[in-house]
């Protein structure tokens, strides 16, 4: 008597199955391969591709690579626009392993082409410094100019300049508008539009000290100040503090008296750290100083 020890038909063409999808769902090895870039441009084209990020990923089926590769040139030419370079030629071939132990390889050649230059540069300000000649200055000293190649990174750090410069003018609420920039693919040119709604400007006038308050707020927290540096524990000092001359005959009694007695001092460090001390002071002597 024989015994059939085949597996079942049914089982058979299972593992037929199974077979004849595997190359399919369980890829080799990934190589990705970058030419025609260095420097800023290819870290940036490699942190965009999404093929370079997922390569390394176990089990990764041949038809993910497929589609990561499909949509590889999109991503590198976004990935150079940021440098100016609209219009790259990307040569993309994807090859599959020849045999056993061989790896996928996505090779990808660039071209970038020529950056795409500023063709309209147009700044305008709104608001009380409208007409100031010195923000139209600001504005003709413009980091980008017209003629130069489009380098978002540049006309970014430009826009900060400009708006911080204004402020400095005395336009302290400066704001910026939301700019424009406009790439035209067919004329190849870039556009770039930019307002500041300047808000009031801010100016300092004439100074005038209060003698009065100098006396009892500026020139008595120096002194305390001073002294609480020096002094340690609850201990009665004598005090010597200057005054400039220029104070000193009309109010030299006056911080004197003002100074005599208990007081509590708050000293604060660079850190923040809050140190409370208590002054007595006994008597207090007040000569005069160059201001």
């Amino acid at each position: 008597m024989k015994t059939d020890i085949r597996p079942p038909l049914r089982a058979r063409f299972l593992a037929l199955l199974l077979a004849l999808a595997a190359p399919a769902l369980w890829a080799a090895p990934l190589e990705v391969s970058i030419k025609g870039l260095r420097g800023e441009q290819l870290q940036n084209v490699r942190a965009a591709l999404a093929i370079e990020r997922r390569r390394h990923e176990s089990g990764l089926s041949a038809d993910s690579i497929r589609e990561l590769h499909a949509e590889a040139p999109a991503q590198i030419a976004r990935a150079l626009q940021p440098f100016g370079y609209y219009r790259p030629e990307i040569d993309a071939s994807l090859q599959a392993p020849a045999g056993a132990g061989d790896s996928w390889r996505a090779s990808y050649s660039i071209k970038r082409g020529t950056a795409v230059p500023v063709a309209v540069l147009a700044i305008d300000f709104d608001g009380p410094g409208a007409a100031d000649e010195a923000l139209a200055a600001l504005a003709g000293d413009f980091e980008l100019r017209r003629g130069d190649a489009l380098d978002h990174r540049r006309y970014e750090a430009a826009k900060r300049q400009l708006l911080q410069q204004v402020q400095e003018q005395g336009y302290r609420e400066a704001a910026m508008r939301t700019p424009r920039v406009e790439v035209d693919l067919a004329s190849y040119a870039a556009s770039i539009r930019l307002g500041i709604d300047t808000g009031p400007r801010y100016v300092v006038g004439d100074i005038t000290l209060d003698q009065a308050q100098f006396i009892s707020k500026f020139a008595k927290v120096f002194a305390l100040a001073s002294a609480a540096r020096l002094v340690k524990g609850f201990v009665p000092i004598n005090l010597v503090t200057g005054l400039p001359i220029g104070y000193y005959r009309d109010f030299k009694d006056e911080l004197a008296k003002l100074l005599v007695g208990e007081h509590k001092v708050v000293l604060i460090d660079a850190a923040g750290n809050r140190d409370e001390k208590s002054i007595s002071i006994n008597k207090v002597r007040v000569v005069p100083q160059p201001f």
